[in-house]
C-alpha cells in the first residue's frame, strides 16, 4: 500500500513538472520576433509606420514610429528616434533622437540625448541631454550630462560636462568648455 502511494505521488508530480514545464517557460504572448526586410520590433507602437525599410530595430514604446523606407536604424528605449526619417543612426535610451528627421548617421545615449536634432549628421552624444538643442548641427562630439546643451547648429564641436558648469558659473575657470578640431 504504501509503494502504491509514493509511486501515485511521484507520478502525479512527475506530470505536472513536465507537464505545465514548457507553459512556465514562455513568454505571454511570444515575443514578434523579425518582419520582412530583417527587421526586428517590440513594444507599442514600435516601427509602426514602417514600408521598405529593413535592418532596423525598434525597442520600446513608439521607437522609430516614424521610419517608412529607412534602414540601418536602432532604437532602444520609449520615443527613441520617434520622428526619425534618417538612416544608419542609434539611439539608446528615452526620448535619444526624439526630433531626429533626416539625420544620419548619429549616435546618442542617455536619456533625451540629441532630443532636438532634425537634420544634424555623424554626431556623437553620450549623457542625459547632452547635444539636446542640437538642431542641424553636423560632427559633434558631446559627452558627459548636458555637455553641449545649447549648441543648436554647430560644427565640429566637442564638448564635456564641464559645459554645465561654466554656462551655470560654478566652475568659471574652467577650461574644458569648448575644444575645437
Amino acid at each position: 500500500m504504501r509503494a502504491t502511494i509514493r509511486l501515485f505521488l511521484i507520478n502525479t508530480v512527475v506530470f505536472f513538472a513536465v507537464g505545465l514545464l514548457p507553459q512556465a517557460q514562455a513568454l505571454t504572448p511570444p515575443p514578434d520576433g523579425g518582419y520582412p526586410g530583417a527587421n526586428t520590433a517590440e513594444g507599442q507602437n514600435a516601427l509602426l509606420s514602417l514600408t521598405t525599410g529593413g535592418f532596423n530595430t525598434a525597442v520600446g514604446y513608439y521607437s522609430l514610429r516614424s521610419t517608412m523606407a529607412n534602414s540601418f536604424n536602432t532604437a532602444i528605449g520609449a520615443g527613441a528616434l520617434f520622428a526619425n526619417t534618417g538612416e544608419n543612426n542609434t539611439a539608446t535610451g528615452v526620448g535619444t533622437l526624439f526630433s531626429n528627421n533626416t539625420g544620419a548617421f548619429n549616435t546618442s545615449s542617455g536619456a533625451f540625448a540629441l532630443f532636438s536634432n532634425t537634420t544634424g549628421d555623424s554626431n556623437v552624444a553620450d549623457g542625459h541631454e547632452a547635444l539636446f538643442s542640437n538642431i542641424l548641427g553636423s560632427f559633434n562630439i558631446a559627452i558627459g550630462r548636458d555637455a553641449l546643451h545649447v549648441n543648436t547648429e554647430g560644427f565640429a564641436g566637442g564638448g564635456r560636462r564641464h559645459d554645465w558648469h561654466r554656462r551655470h558659473h560654478i566652475y568659471p575657470k574652467c577650461e574644458h568648455t569648448r575644444t575645437e578640431f
